[in-house]
């Protein structure tokens, strides 16, 4: 058969019943990461109250190719809300890469979200996928940016400042806690997106593949935040905190000598992203320096709200982005 004929063949449509089997089979044959069915059902159908966006590339019945946008709510001061998506798992099976674009894929999706009332796309793409994505499909770069790096060496003192209680699955009486955390969180007036009880609960403690802990922070019994860790163990053993809420900025420099000390046993580098600015100039009176890998952070506008705050939008000084916001950690 010829690549014309084949190419006539390549149907590309939105997600139908009976697709995901098909789509996790595609990932898990060719990539090293972990996406079997429970990977699949709980980025596509836990973390968000609607199903995610996905469209498939189809040659005779078999997936060659997807993209996916998982729903999320993003608020400006809690005075504008934006309906987004974070684009995730775009993919073309390499012995079909001569046949199907990823641009014929994203740009169904795209349209798909549009006609849904999304305002924009965000995204964290690789250094392959960030540069489509600039050059043909426009997206506008909020900020490209190296993780902050410090090896970590044992303290003078492992007293900590705050008690870490860790908190497991099914702890009804913690979850009252982290609902009570999300409720009353304050993020000064930050760009974010919006956290639920079930979007935190799903995202980070009930991980299929549980890869975090959370523990709640107290000092003198009062609960002042939660802190969700990861340890990456590879040719160094790494350790993240992908999320965290705490009552106020004072507590944010002993959070992070806290962390230090908590992991300098089990980790030998603690690798953090400029989740704010204050947090980054933290970071650097202590001792981090900014030369770890590094991430593209961008968005695609879809709608006229979006359009007339592009420029709030865009300058990164005005989020709060953790890692736990990206589908990568």
């Amino acid at each position: 058969m010829s690549i014309q004929e084949q190419f006539k063949m390549v149907n590309i449509r939105e997600y139908q019943i009976g697709d995901a089997t098909k789509i996790h089979h595609l990932f898990s044959k060719y990539t090293h990461y972990k996406r079997d069915a429970s990977f699949w059902v709980w980025i596509n159908r836990l973390l968000a109250e609607e199903k995610s966006i996905i469209v498939v590339a189809e040659i005779e019945g078999e997936i060659i190719g997807h993209y996916a946008i998982l729903p999320r709510i993003c608020k400006i001061k809690d005075e504008i809300e934006f309906k987004c998506g974070l684009g995730i798992h775009a993919f073309i099976d390499p012995n079909y890469r001569n046949l199907v674009s990823i641009f014929s894929i994203t740009s169904m999706a795209y349209k798909i979200a549009e006609l849904k009332k999304y305002d924009f796309i965000y995204g964290f793409p690789n250094t392959n996928f960030r540069l489509i994505q600039e050059k043909i499909e426009h997206w506008k770069k909020i900020s490209l940016f190296n993780a902050f790096v410090k090896p970590l060496t044992m303290p003078n003192s492992e007293l900590l400042k705050f008690d870490w209680d860790i908190v497991d699955e099914n702890d009804f009486e913690k979850y009252f806690i982290i609902n009570e955390l999300l409720e009353i969180q304050n993020l000064s007036g930050k760009i974010s997106f919006s956290k639920s009880l079930s979007y935190f609960l799903n995202r980070y403690i009930k991980h299929p593949q549980k890869l975090y802990q959370s523990w709640l922070l107290r000092k003198e019994g009062e609960t002042i935040g939660i802190i969700v860790t990861k340890k990456f163990v590879g040719e160094e053993v790494k350790i993240h905190i992908i999320d965290y809420i705490i009552h106020s900025d004072e507590h944010l420099s002993n959070l992070i000598d806290d962390f230090e000390k908590k992991f300098s046993k089990q980790a030998t580098v603690s690798v953090l992203w400029p989740i704010t600015k204050y947090f980054s100039y933290l970071l650097i009176q202590k001792g981090y320096t900014q030369v770890g890998f590094d991430t593209f952070f961008g968005i695609k506008i879809l709608s006229k709200k979006a359009l007339d705050n592009q420029s709030l939008l865009q300058d990164v000084n005005n989020w709060s982005i953790c890692m736990g916001d990206s589908d990568a950690f």
